[in-house]
């Protein structure tokens, strides 16, 4: 998730979920659809279909990603919008932080990351391999085109696999960092 939506509002990550599913939606539906519309029509349909497909899936997803958020806020245990920024950003990736509140945040962080995603490893896992199967066969029986699915999916497969790795790695070097700190 992208750091600047951690402490959004229930409406901006609506907006913002909702504008890239209905975008993703809509081309989709211009290119690919196989309906008898043609010209302009074909184009209106698929437009006013990513704009109601956008508005649900950006309602869904706005109470999704806050209830996620409102977690990884407490995980976290910080009240500056440009901290917690920091935090959530120095659980990923980057230089470890000089801060030891920050340090600390982002080790609490991290650590609450990979509880979640080993608790849903095995569900994705199936998932995703279960669509790529499908979109495979779709390729097979219907278009090449699906391959792009099957490609997507193949993508968050592989890092449904390697982010608990990297996750795991990057808590031993906020905790060493913090060990080294208080020496």
């Amino acid at each position: 998730m992208r750091t600047w939506l951690v402490g959004a509002p229930r409406w901006k990550l609506g907006l913002f979920q909702g504008t890239l599913f209905g975008t993703f939606m809509a081309v989709f539906a211009a290119f690919f659809s196989s309906g008898s519309g043609e010209g302009a029509g074909r184009f209106v349909g698929a437009v006013v279909g990513g704009v109601v497909g956008g508005v649900f899936f950006g309602f869904f997803m706005s109470h999704f990603i806050a209830n996620k958020n409102a977690a990884l806020i407490g995980a976290a245990g910080l009240d500056d919008p440009a901290e917690l920024r920091q935090a959530v950003r120095a659980a990923r990736r980057g230089p470890v932080p000089a801060d030891p509140r920050i340090r600390q945040a982002a080790l609490r962080v991290a650590r609450h990351q990979l509880s979640e995603l080993e608790g849903q490893r095995t569900g994705s896992l199936a998932v995703f391999a279960l669509f790529i199967l499908v979109y495979v066969a779709m390729a097979f029986l219907s278009s090449p085109w699906w391959l792009v699915a099957a490609v997507f999916f193949t993508a968050m497969l592989i890092v449904t696999v390697m982010q608990p790795s990297r996750l795991a790695n990057r808590i031993v070097d906020l905790d060493t960092a913090d060990s080294e700190a208080t020496l």
